[in-house]
């Protein structure tokens, strides 16, 4: 099992039902590394300062749970690569936001991290009823409370005002 398609072509996230714990651990270090590249993109090009804020709090957050993954994975003798898998694709991800500007790029940048973390959440759920690797159940269950902060924030920032 890989990675499931770019959904919205830019959004990595894993079909990991019945994965063993390398193929989770693999799958959640490139959502962490694409979520790392686009939160530091949004804040960088934000046009915003909440979409900046958010850019940032997702590179941090999510560079910060990479960090943890990295340490679990090499306690389990799992190799990830340092890259990630969305480094090594032609179209990396940040290929469509990196194309838009102002109001259009907010609202897009919004849109994914909505689309995104509704996704990795209902994932997240569904693979730790079967993944044996008590590490990585605990750090699921560490970073879904992050994912649904990152959802919440990009939600009340779609319904505001000016939201692109």
């Amino acid at each position: 099992m890989r990675l499931a398609m770019l959904f919205s072509a830019a959004w990595a996230l894993p079909a990991l039902a019945q994965a063993s714990a390398a193929e989770v651990a693999s799958a959640l270090h490139d959502m962490n590394v694409l979520e790392i590249r686009l939160g530091q993109l949004a804040s960088e090009r934000g046009s915003r300062p909440e979409v900046r804020r958010l850019g940032e709090l997702l590179a941090a957050d999510h560079r910060k749970a990479d960090l943890e993954l990295m340490k679990i994975a090499r306690r389990g003798g799992i190799a990830l690569d340092p890259l990630g898998y969305v480094e090594r694709r032609p179209m990396n991800g940040t290929d469509r936001l990196e194309g838009l500007e102002g109001a259009a790029f907010d609202r897009a940048f919004l849109e994914d991290v909505v689309r995104a973390h509704r996704e990795a959440i209902a994932e997240l759920e569904r693979v730790r009823r079967d993944l044996d690797d008590q590490a990585l159940a605990r750090l699921s269950r560490k970073v879904q409370p992050l994912l649904e902060q990152h959802l919440e924030i990009a939600e009340s920032l779609l319904r505001r005002p000016g939201a692109g």
